[in-house]
């Protein structure tokens, strides 16, 4: 008898531990590194809105869960194919021009908002139901944004049309809890004819202003050569007027050398009329008889009643 005591003590400790253990498994839940999660009551159908959980094991007690949403980059794509999240949308440019644009943007579901995610989407998770609502937001900016430029300027302005539908986009999805990260203007597709059109156009857009690049060079040339002349033209007239400068000041030292040489003569032949007592016509006569003498081969014929010649 108290052998079955004992053993139906055991067994029922044996349950307890169990049930206990099991109890136990069943109050902790985790959340995965690419998620982030809110503590679910399952018994009173309520959140914990005080905290939010980002990866790892947890103890959040019996009849806890965690509802789990992506706090990874998610992708939206409009283009053709069975893979895409919606077709590539149709829109109407400002000139009224039918137009098919092929996109895709990413985006992130705000952290610090993950309350109110399950206020507005609930615990259907695994149906992303913001994916919807960002679609719709997607469309209606996108579809608003084009009727804002020509046709032409899909093709010359894609840059400035990608920014300013991610600027309107990024604020409608702020809203709904979403954080735009990019936005890609993938293609743009019109009718065949048009585009030709637009395409004749822009060549020759860019042929004029080939044309007048090369008429700028080429003015710009002719301005370099005219200034190359007319530096050469400056030196040319330095150079000569260097050159009769020159030889100006060369003549009027030599007219300075014969100036001098013959004062030095006045002087020295005063003084020797001074000092000689002569007179004017002495002093002439004593200047020609010397010229004589200085001459070679000089002949001088003196009448004195009888012709004679006399050799000097």
């Amino acid at each position: 008898m108290g052998d079955e005591k004992a053993g139906c003590g055991a067994c029922i400790t044996l349950f307890i531990a169990v049930v206990g253990a099991f109890l136990l498994a069943k109050s902790f839940d985790s959340v995965t590194p690419e998620k982030i999660g809110i503590n679910f009551n399952s018994f009173k159908k309520e959140i914990e809105e005080t905290k939010v959980y980002t990866s790892g094991r947890f103890r959040i007690g019996i009849g806890h869960s965690f509802v789990s949403y992506p706090r990874n980059i998610q992708t939206i794509e409009f283009a053709k194919g069975t893979n895409s999240d919606a077709p590539r949308l149709g829109v109407w440019s400002k000139d009224g021009q039918n137009i098919e644009i092929a996109c895709s943007f990413m985006y992130t579901l705000v952290p610090e908002r993950t309350i109110d995610i399950y206020r507005k989407f609930g615990a259907s998770v695994d149906s992303e139901p913001w994916k919807a609502l960002y679609i719709q937001a997607a469309q209606s900016v996108i579809k608003s944004t084009t009727t804002q430029f020509y046709t032409e300027e899909f093709f010359r302005n894609r840059t400035d049309i990608g920014e300013l539908i991610f600027s309107q986009l990024r604020a409608k999805m702020w809203e709904n809890f979403g954080q735009l990260r990019y936005f890609q203007l993938r293609t743009i597709s019109i009718p065949y004819n048009f585009e030709a059109s637009v395409t004749k156009k822009l060549t020759a857009k860019q042929a004029v202003k080939r044309s007048v690049y090369e008429n700028d060079a080429r003015i710009v040339r002719k301005g370099i050569d005219q200034v190359i002349r007319e530096a050469q033209a400056t030196a040319n007239y330095l150079q000569l007027q260097a050159t009769a400068t020159g030889t100006l000041l060369q003549q009027e030292a030599e007219a300075r050398g014969k100036q001098l040489k013959v004062l030095g003569q006045a002087e020295a032949y005063e003084s020797l009329k001074e000092s000689m007592g002569m007179t004017n016509s002495d002093l002439l006569y004593f200047k020609y008889m010397r010229t004589l003498r200085q001459r070679k081969n000089t002949r001088l014929l003196v009448d004195t009643g009888s012709s004679v010649m006399l050799n000097k």
